[in-house]
């Protein structure tokens, strides 16, 4: 994941005039509907980062048993208790960029290279003082796919998240 992003973002940074880049889930749980919402949003708020989160107030999951919304709920809390509570959704995938901050970031060097990627690129956005903004959405389960989720992933999560917060407590 965090590879294909590394690439994508690139590719988009290497072209002139484009001002925002988009991010979402390629198995319909993000609606593209709202995809120009997050570009007003970043466009009226000055934001850097539009989330479309399930967490903030109006955002929802649909679809999802209750072991998977603990588990997506649970890290959300952690990441806000130890990155900072600017942000709800952490690890959510809907998400608008200014192309301008994604040039402050050093994307070579971001490491995460599962779900974590989400985490830590909200984290280097905040790091950078760059405004982050979050909108509701409904998130619905994947009409697609098969989840890639498991124990290497969550392994690279927790080192990832604990490398951020280690940097934050000394910067």
């Amino acid at each position: 994941l965090g590879s294909a992003y590394r690439e994508g973002f690139a590719r988009v940074l290497s072209q002139e005039g484009i001002s925002y880049v988009m991010a979402m889930d390629a198995d319909f749980s993000h609606d593209p509907v709202r995809i120009p919402v997050l570009i007003k949003t970043a466009r009226q708020r000055r934001a850097d980062l539009v989330i479309g989160s399930r967490y903030t107030p109006g955002g929802r999951v649909r679809g999802w048993d209750w072991k998977r919304l603990l588990l997506s709920s649970t890290a959300n809390k952690l990441c806000t208790l130890l990155l900072g509570n600017q942000v709800k959704d952490y690890t959510a995938g809907f998400r608008c960029y200014r192309t301008g901050a994604l040039k402050l970031i050093n994307l070579a060097s971001v490491r995460a290279e599962g779900y974590a990627f989400q985490v830590e690129m909200a984290a280097r956005v905040l790091r950078k003082g760059l405004k982050v903004v979050e909108v509701p959405i409904e998130f619905a389960e994947r009409r697609a796919g098969a989840s890639k989720f498991g124990g290497g992933i969550l392994a690279e999560a927790v080192f990832v998240l604990v490398l951020l917060f280690l940097k934050r407590l000394i910067t």
